[in-house]
């Protein structure tokens, strides 16, 4: 806890309002009273209050809350003043704070001061004991605790009478506020995205690879990996994200069910495994465990199928005012009514609260708890059910000693739930599937396929895929106790695939070859035919100026704080920083006279406080941090420029004005500029002309991208005279107008997408929400991701086919609407032809961060499914580059130079090399002349030195220079 340590005074009044509208009657006071932790104890109610209500834990410390709201702290004099933050004018509490000693010889004055605490305690009641609410279960250790304890025992005997207020704090935390179901929602994301995104496909490698892989140490590998949200793009402060507790993996028939519970020993077996997680965001925890089948028998999916559909009716009898011992018995009844055997191996206990305290056994859905406690609003459960130690036979009546080596097995489903009154249960973590299908793998079904393939007259196929799978196990087995296994299998499937490039090598006929060589020879032909054209453009020599600098420097004049010395405010006091917003000026007093300062020149300022004397240091711009905004400085730079003015005050509040006011005037010069430069580069377009009647419409669930404001903008689009107009359900209007199209795009959803796309690629930027931009999409999502992914699980048990012919159903409709529209627009607008990508001759890459799939146009190269999109005009195109092709890379990199050099070269990285003779033949169609190189060039110093010395570069033979071809 450090000197910048905050408190909270508004939470802290809200929490300690609830602790006073949960008082039980007959307690006179609560104590909390927090030492030294002792060996071995992790955790205690006492520190989780602590930090409830003031946001830290505060060892040696005394907090005494009274009925009559009244709070004493007694602690070291750095807490105190921690303490005394708390403003209580809104809310009627009393507190009094007592200075706590260190050193032995004033255990005296300690003594006096718990006596005075005690003595203001026993004045509450005055006639009889006070009953003295407390945890009386932790132990404490260290000398504050020791000495408190001698006094406390002294006055245990004649005045107090111990009470537990464990169940009572219980209640307390169980309520939660909106900023901590906040923190619950961010940490249920996180938990499932962890254990759908990396624990359980990892494992399922795992076991699919037949890896040896420790149960520790998978569980360590999870822990490192849980922290990291931005990984699994969980917006959060990472820093605030930990782990509840290990994660535990179990499988091998050694399993424990209890909270918490640890991992097996040994290895990570393929038979039935156990995952289960928690992680906590600012404190606040989720829980999520999954039981994850390999192989497993019919009566294993009998026994899971009972428990899901148990959870189901959990879940169901989750409602407000029930209570927990109510929801326990139903759930028993249920169990004993429908499979009585299973009873004996249910697992005791069906859900907790939690919260800043993980597990509250007070308020739990077990046979134990309390009879008044009851399901409440604002509450977060975790709900559990499970069987323990079943066989895997499924005998479960047999006499136990009959085989005690019986291979056993646990069932588990557990999730983080917040109840709200009048609103369904809400699942934290049902982002990870827990349905038989999802969680059930069959890894020996493939063995058997074979067999039965066998059996029916297939055997040269099926011989020679039993051939690879011994192969692929023999090597498996040879390099289980080695490190290198896992690479060892990977080169085993690469080798499939390379063998399969070769076989389509030797495969190729006296007709491709002659092919390849008249492609060469084009290319020649294409390569000379630039050289003269790049000669030919360079005797014409064009100025690039920059736009954004020209509007820039026509400002300069504006950077003018006054016209003349009468608009200076006058009467200002000595030694004092004005600021005079009207002109955005600050006047700053040198050597006794006020000189003005117009904001736009300040780079930065900053505020220090040092003691009773504050600094504020205002840093301009000059030659020597100039940068591209600094055009004024640029252009006077034979003038005498201020690096910087140190003040120095006592008046902290004035500076803090001064150091405020000057930011939002430099911020609201930024904005007005930055407006007005993007308006100024924006070409103006013409109104639209709206039409009568009927026109050519696309509503429905269209989206638009980019979005307005940041947020997913739906509309409808139409088209008029000269343009199309784009209205959302708010209002808002985009219009494009039809002279101002470059490229116009249709895209159908076909197999491997999700949207059906129509894409304007503008010759003009245009405005969108606050932000420019040159493309324009609409789009409806056809297919739901959450659809997308279950087509790589298990199917239902029609095999999909259901599923499989409405999603081609909606598509096919989709699609037709679309292309309605599309085939309107052409018949209305000569002008305006739409482009449709080609699917057959389609390719991955990475432009940004992610890989996209681009698809060749009659004119262009596109990407449109991820946005940002991507949209390259081919006769805008000077060459494409091949780089990396390296024989032993499986990838390479495509590089796309323009006819403007002043323009970045495109990359797309990570291009598979199956794609590298079908992207050749296009380039080669199109007219563009391509190159192939093994190395990765520096494309900006390439086109810089191209830049700076034109006609050398045509000297050397231009892009030739390039070439490997004779």
């Amino acid at each position: 806890m450090g000197e910048s340590a905050q408190i909270s005074t508004k939470e802290f009044i809200q929490r300690t309002k609830r602790i006073y509208s949960l008082w039980e009657k007959d307690i006179d006071c609560y104590c909390i009273v927090v030492g030294r932790v002792k060996s071995g104890t992790s955790y205690s109610k006492s520190n989780s209050l602590q930090f409830w209500l003031f946001g830290w834990e505060l060892p040696d410390t005394l907090i005494v809350l009274c009925k009559n709201k009244t709070i004493h702290f007694f602690s070291s004099q750095k807490k105190i003043d921690l303490f005394k933050q708390i403003t209580t004018e809104e809310y009627s509490l009393i507190y009094h704070t007592f200075q706590r000693g260190k050193k032995p010889e004033i255990k005296n004055q300690n003594t006096e001061t718990l006596n005075k605490i005690f003595d203001q305690i026993k004045s509450l009641n005055e006639n009889e004991k006070i009953n003295f609410g407390m945890f009386p279960n932790e132990k404490w250790e260290g000398t504050f605790v020791t000495h408190f304890n001698e006094i406390f025992e002294k006055k245990k005997e004649q005045t107090l009478q111990i009470k537990d207020i464990s169940f009572t704090i219980a209640k307390v935390f169980s309520i939660k506020d909106a900023k901590e179901i906040s923190n619950f929602e961010v940490s249920g994301k996180l938990t499932t995205a962890v254990l759908s995104k990396f624990v359980i496909p990892n494992l399922i490698r795992i076991i699919d690879k037949n890896r040896k892989y420790s149960h520790q140490n998978y569980s360590e590998k999870i822990k490192q990996i849980m922290v990291k949200a931005k990984q699994f793009k969980v917006t959060c402060d990472e820093e605030l994200v930990g782990s509840v507790f290990t994660p535990v993996i179990q499988s091998g028939g050694q399993y424990d069910l209890e909270i918490p519970s640890t991992s097996s020993k040994g290895n990570i077996q393929s038979d039935t495994i156990l995952c289960s997680l928690g992680i906590s965001y600012d404190s606040y925890p989720s829980y999520s465990t999954r039981t994850i089948f390999i192989d497993p028998n019919s009566k294993q999916e009998e026994n899971y199928s009972f428990v899901e559909n148990l959870y189901t009716k959990l879940e169901k009898e989750i409602i407000v005012g029930k209570t927990f011992l109510q929801i326990y018995k139903t759930i028993l009844n249920e169990v004993t009514k429908e499979r009585p055997e299973l009873e004996l191996h249910l697992i005791p206990n069906f859900g907790f609260v939690t919260g800043i305290e993980f597990f509250s056994k007070e308020l739990t859905i077990s046979p134990n708890v309390d009879p008044d406690a009851k399901v409440e609003n604002g509450m977060v459960l975790v709900l559990r059910l499970g069987l323990h130690n079943l066989k895997v036979s499924g005998n479960e009546n047999e006499n136990e000693n009959k085989n005690e080596n019986e291979k056993k097995y646990s069932i588990l489903i557990s999730d983080t739930y917040i109840v709200q009154e009048n609103k369904p249960l809400q699942n934290l973590t049902m982002g990870c599937n827990k349905t038989l299908s999802e969680i059930s793998y069959q890894i020996t079904d493939k063995n058997k396929k074979n067999d039965s393939l066998n059996k029916n007259g297939n055997t040269s196929n099926s011989n020679k895929e039993n051939e690879k799978e011994k192969k692929k196990e023999k090597g498996n087995n040879n390099n289980n106790n080695n490190n290198n296994t896992d690479n060892n299998y990977n080169r085993g499937e690469d080798m499939d695939v390379d063998s399969s490039l070769i076989l389509e090598k030797r495969l190729r006929t006296k007709e491709y070859t002659k092919q390849l060589k008249k492609r060469e020879d084009h290319q020649r032909f294409l390569e000379e035919k630039k050289l003269q054209e790049i000669e030919n453009r360079f005797l014409k020599k064009k100025s690039n100026k920059n736009i954004s600098e020209e509007i820039r420097k026509q400002k300069i004049g504006i950077l003018r704080s006054y016209k003349s010395a009468m608009e200076i405010p006058k009467h200002l006091r000595r030694n004092r920083i004005y600021i005079d917003k009207k002109h955005e000026t600050v006047l700053l007093p040198l050597y006794g006279k006020h000189v003005p300062f117009h904001i736009s020149y300040i780079k930065n300022i900053t505020k220090n406080d040092e003691g009773d004397v504050v600094y504020l240091r205002i840093n301009f711009n000059n030659p020597s941090n100039i940068g591209k905004k600094s055009i004024a400085v640029k252009e006077n730079m034979n003038s005498i420029f201020v690096k910087d003015l140190t003040f120095r005050s006592s008046d902290a509040q004035h500076f803090h004005e001064v150091w405020r006011v000057i930011k939002e005037i430099k911020k609201k010069i930024t904005n007005r500029e930055t407006d007005k430069l993007m308006k100024m580069t924006i070409v103006k377009q013409e109104d639209l002309i709206l039409s009568r009647g009927n026109v050519p419409r696309l509503a429905g669930d269209l989206f638009l991208k980019p979005t307005i404001l940041g947020r997913k903008t739906s509309g409808s689009l139409e088209a008029h005279r000269n343009g199309f107009r784009f209205t959302s359900r708010r209002g808002q209007i985009i219009d494009i107008l039809y002279k101002n199209i470059k490229h116009a795009f249709f895209q159908p959803c076909g197999d491997s997408d999700t949207i059906t796309i129509i894409h304007f690629h503008l010759q003009f930027e245009i405005i969108v929400g606050k932000k420019k931009t040159r493309d324009v999409q609409f789009y409806t999502e056809v297919v739901e991701k959450s659809r997308e992914i279950s087509r790589y699980h298990s199917r239902d048990r029609y095999g999909g086919q259901n599923e499989d012919r409405a999603e081609k159903a909606l598509k096919k409709r989709i699609n037709q609407v679309f292309q309605n529209f599309v085939s309107k627009i052409e018949e209305k607008v000569e002008s305006l032809e739409f482009d449709i990508p080609y699917n057959d001759l389609e390719f991955t890459g990475v432009v940004t961060r992610y890989q996209v799939t681009f698809r060749p146009t009659l004119s262009c190269l596109v990407q449109l499914s991820s946005w940002p999109t991507t949209a390259i005009t081919i006769d805008e195109v000077e060459i494409a580059y091949f780089q990396r092709m390296s024989f032993g890379l499986k990838n390479f990199d495509l590089i796309f130079v323009f006819k403007d050099y002043t323009k970045t070269p495109l990359h797309i990285n990570l291009i598979p090399k199956t794609f590298q003779e079908n992207i050749q033949m296009w380039l080669d169609k199109s007219e563009i002349p391509y190159y192939t190189g093994k190395a990765a060039l520096n494309w900006t110093m390439v086109m810089k030195i191209i830049r700076d010395d034109p006609k050398q570069f045509v000297k050397d033979g231009g892009w030739s220079v390039l070439s490997n071809r004779r």
